[in-house]
């Protein structure tokens, strides 16, 4: 009764010290918001609940204000009732799912009843609302469509085209603007080109003629030649043959050069960039051999090149000039550089995307559409708290260690920060995944605590600068066992115990020698996690990102991807995550037909979830891709997590280069696997050697499917620690043997055990207890 009535007094304590800026307010905001719901005043509300969830970001029912006195607090069912009266319906609506995400409110019948209520008002103004905006929408989209049709007909293209392009700006989807916008891109388009060609075949004829006049010759003929090519029926045609003429005689009165050294000249020119000076070179020898084939073919590569260039460098100008029109808040600027670039490669994705950005922009200001209303990030404990007698909840814990774990839940990326009770920072790691456009941000934060109560305060931040807050309590409570006055007596205990230890240890080197012990392998994987070394950080890297993405691990052969795969098969079924649990399923391919691919994932699968027809697809003729995807469907819906998370199936797929023998047609349906229905039930870890040359081309369908890790050496500190740790107390391995093993192995895990394997046998043989730099020579010779 005394424990509880100090560990009572502690909490009032802690809070009585706590800074005036977190003691003071949350509640007063929160009563303050409630009254203004009261008199109808949603503006206010919406102002004191953000103020309240700046100091305290977590639901709760019967939350303590001040002395005795406790509250349920819903900051974000209020604030969506706010949001609600004064008509942001959407954000009324991201704010009851945020409430009910948090999960506090479904312990208070009465508010889960608001919601639902609220929900349902505001979802069904909602639609009503939209429905009236999608007939204003309609027939604005057809005012502008016809004032395009108009336009185009009186010879106004420009005109007609901002009219198509606010009509898409209301409606990208519309079928009829974007064709109509096409045929008007592509006018614009032919229209301009036509001016820039005769523009710039004007500029090449004053250059030429420059050129001409200093004696260049050469360069001359390669700019009246690149005129021509823009403007054939122009005066270009008649200046390069007269060019020419002086270059035939110029070359009649001296020397003159070999046509096919000439070529090659301009092939290494054109190979080295020099475009211009290559055909100016060519231009020589056509000047020279005018019916030489090879000149010809040459000269027509190269002004290819030249026309491809300078369409590039037009494309980047007009990119550019559409990015600047969106800084400068000028979206039609924006749109019709744009569009100029999509009248030429309707597909171009820089200039679509400009192109939907600059819609946006526009569509705001077409309609009036405000910004969506920002909400405060909201935080989630995986709450282990218990009230005290003042109803303060408070975690008490038995060591000093302490871990706090839980999520921030928000539609933006946020910031994390954790400190204790003296405002120093605490430790914290995040990871991040977004579920239906939500960011759910899952955070740990490590503390090391003092004896009696500490505050754990976490604060997070938005993109927007929004911010909330929240304080956790934890007491630790001191074993006895750590208690100062049991040190003396535990120490006397532990005199008389070492000896008897000390003789356990001694009999157990002695018998461990005698049977010749020896922990190393070299060949099959390594199963032993004590074996294990310098693979932690991407074991990590693995668990984090197979939540969200499929990855290939990469490294050569016998770096230990296998032993990576086997351990994740380890690990992914206890690994901590609040929407899913993880089944592994290995998948050896090596040796595996293409026509018994599908049958031999299929079997893996079965063998691992019990499912007797899916483990025996091998012995089923004729099961293919398709029979797999019916499995698939079949079983995924009656797989459950004994905790009521979703089941991810991940196939840990090892000698994933066999692919690379497959065909196009049943990589493609592999990959089409993870495009289903059940996508998102479905991931994978697969392990190969070269297979990243084959599928780094555009054309294959892994492009791009993948998340690559490599699997590289070991640390030469984690090789010491595999050489060393595992023969304490049998085998003493010297300094300079260690530093031999590790430079011969130069990191590989599969040398490293292969040595050791051998050196420790040769230890046993000659019954020694150290190994030696002459041991590790004479088995890395033999």
């Amino acid at each position: 009764m005394n424990r509880r009535w100090l560990a009572s007094a502690a909490v009032i304590v802690v809070l009585g010290a706590a800074p005036a800026s977190w003691a003071d307010q949350w509640y007063e905001h929160y009563a303050r918001a409630e009254a203004a719901l009261a008199a109808e005043n949603p503006e206010t509300a919406i102002d004191e609940l953000g103020k309240a969830l700046e100091r305290r970001g977590d639901s709760g029912v019967h939350v303590r204000t001040y002395g005795m006195r406790v509250t349920d607090y819903f900051p974000y069912l209020k604030l969506g009732i706010a949001y609600f009266k004064a008509g942001q319906l959407e954000a009324a609506l991201r704010a009851f799912d945020t409430e009910e995400r948090l999960g506090a409110v479904g312990r208070s019948e009465s508010a889960m009843a608001e919601l639902v209520r609220y929900r349902g008002l505001a979802a069904g103004e909602l639609e009503r609302v939209r429905s009236e905006r999608r007939r204003a929408l309609n027939e604005l989209v057809e005012r502008n469509l016809t004032e395009a049709r108009r336009l185009r007909a009186a010879g106004r293209i420009d005109d007609a085209m901002g009219a198509v392009d606010r009509a898409l700006a209301l409606a990208p989807e519309d079928g009829a603007a974007s064709a109509l916008a096409a045929e008007l891109r592509g006018e614009i388009a032919r229209r301009r080109d036509e001016v820039e060609r005769r523009e710039r075949a004007a500029e090449l004829i004053a250059e030429g003629q420059r050129l001409r006049a200093a004696g260049e010759l050469a360069e001359s003929a390669a700019r009246f030649r690149q005129a021509e090519t823009l403007a054939p029926a122009g005066a270009a045609s008649g200046l390069l043959a007269a060019v020419q003429a002086e270059l035939v005689a110029r070359t009649t009165a001296g020397a003159a050069p070999v046509p096919d050294e000439q070529l090659r000249q301009a092939e290494d020119l054109l190979a080295a960039g020099r475009i211009d000076d290559a055909l100016g070179t060519v231009q020589e020898v056509l000047a020279r051999v005018p019916e030489s084939t090879e000149a010809a073919n040459l000269e027509s590569r190269i002004l290819e090149r030249i026309a491809d260039r300078d369409r590039d460098a037009e494309t980047k100008r007009l990119l550019a000039e559409a990015e600047a029109g969106l800084a400068a808040g000028d979206p039609e600027a924006a749109i019709a550089a744009a569009n100029l670039v999509l009248g030429g490669e309707r597909d171009h994705g820089e200039a679509l995307e400009v192109i939907r950005r600059a819609y946006g922009v526009l569509s705001r200001r077409l309609l009036g559409a405000a910004e969506a209303e920002n909400l405060p990030p909201a935080i989630r404990f995986a709450d282990l708290r218990t009230e005290t007698r003042d109803g303060e909840p408070v975690q008490r814990v038995s060591e000093p260690d302490f871990r706090l774990s839980g999520v921030v839940i928000d539609d933006s990326e946020v910031s994390i920060r954790a400190t204790d009770s003296a405002g120093v920072e605490l430790s914290t790691a995040v990871s991040v995944q977004t579920v239906g456009g939500i960011r759910i941000t899952e955070f740990r934060v490590d503390a090391k605590l003092l004896p009696g109560v500490s505050a754990v305060e976490l604060a997070a931040t938005d993109d927007a600068g929004s911010s909330s807050r929240s304080r956790y309590l934890v007491e630790y409570r001191r074993p006895a066992i750590r208690s100062p006055w049991l040190w003396g007596l535990l120490t006397g205990a532990a005199l008389a115990l070492a000896g008897g230890s000390f003789v356990r240890r001694w009999a157990t080197s002695r018998r461990l020698r005698r049977q010749r012990f020896n922990p190393f392998v070299a060949g099959p994987p390594v199963l032993d996690p004590s074996l294990l070394v310098g693979r932690d950080a991407l074991l990590d890297r693995v668990l984090a990102t197979v939540p969200n993405n499929s990855l290939l691990l990469l490294g050569e052969r016998r770096i230990g991807k296998t032993t990576v795969l086997h351990q994740l098969r380890r690990r992914l079924p206890e690994l901590d995550h609040p929407q899913f649990c993880f089944l592994p399923v290995p998948v050896d391919l090596q040796g595996v037909a293409e026509d018994e691919f599908f049958a031999t994932v299929a079997e893996a699968v079965g063998e691992a979830i019990g499912d007797g027809p899916m483990a025996a697809a091998r012995s089923t003729p004729g099961y293919d891709s398709r029979a797999l995807v019916r499995d698939l469907r079949r079983v995924l819906p009656e797989l459950e997590c004994p905790d009521g998370r979703r089941p991810k199936i991940v196939l840990l797929l090892d000698e994933i280069d066999e692919l690379n023998q497959y065909s196009h047609r049943t990589n493609q349906r592999l990959r089409g696997l993870f495009m289903r229905s059940f996508a998102d039930q479905l991931v994978a870890v697969a392990a190969g050697v070269g297979i990243a040359r084959e599928w780094e081309h555009e054309g294959s369908p892994w492009y791009n499917f993948f998340e690559e890790l490599e699997v590289g050496p070991v640390d030469a500190t984690a090789a010491k620690r595999l050489l060393v740790e595992p023969l304490k107390g049998v085998i003493v391995v010297d300094e300079a043997a260690v530093r031999w093993i590790i430079e011969i192995a130069d990191g590989r895990p599969y040398l490293l055990q292969k040595i050791a394997l051998a050196a420790v046998q040769r230890v046993h043989a000659h019954d020694r207890t150290r190994m030696t730099v002459a041991d590790v020579e004479a088995v890395v010779r033999t």
